[in-house]
């Protein structure tokens, strides 16, 4: 694939190419190492791709801390704040996601991050987070970038994978 084409269609995966690339030619030209730093020009152009994976985890944590929220405390009077904002974090998510990513997101390593925040928030609230929330995301990666998922349908995925039941016609707020 052309590297224009790449930039547009994944930003990541162009700056790990381009990456590879500068420091191939820095080996194979040394001749061109005096007129430029090649290994920090990777470097710089590596961050574009770790800015992107930052972003996307960490709107993703916030995202999920919002689930785990609402999976404990589900009658809060805070809901409708909590699927409003998580429909933000989700869809800004949403626009860092690249396919070049997939491999480098670890979404239970973000969920225990997510639930140690989500915990402490609910706790300044004499709240605490439900006990079957340890271990794995009970949502996937393919879920978490889906453009329609919101902390609704979020929630019941989660609650399925958790074992849990709620009456069909009990709403979730």
């Amino acid at each position: 694939m052309p590297a224009d084409t790449l930039y547009e269609d994944d930003i990541v995966a162009w700056a790990e190419q381009q990456s590879r690339g500068l420091r191939e030619l820095a080996r194979t030209r040394p001749d061109l190492s005096n007129l430029l730093d090649w290994e920090h020009v990777a470097e710089e152009i590596e961050g574009v791709a770790q800015d992107f994976l930052f972003k996307f985890t960490g709107l993703t944590r916030q995202f999920l801390i919002h689930l785990a929220k609402a999976l404990s405390v589900p009658r809060s009077q805070a809901y409708g704040h909590w699927r409003t904002e998580a429909q933000a974090f989700h869809d800004d998510a949403a626009e860092y996601f690249t396919r070049a990513m997939r491999q480098k997101v670890d979404i239970d390593r973000i969920w225990g991050k997510a639930l140690r925040q989500a915990g402490l928030s609910l706790a300044e609230h004499g709240e605490s987070l439900a006990g079957d929330l340890a271990g794995e995301c009970p949502l996937t990666l393919d879920e978490l970038i889906d453009p329609e998922l919101d902390l609704d349908q979020a929630v019941s995925i989660a609650e399925m994978r958790l074992g849990r039941s709620r009456r069909a016609n009990e709403p979730l707020s």
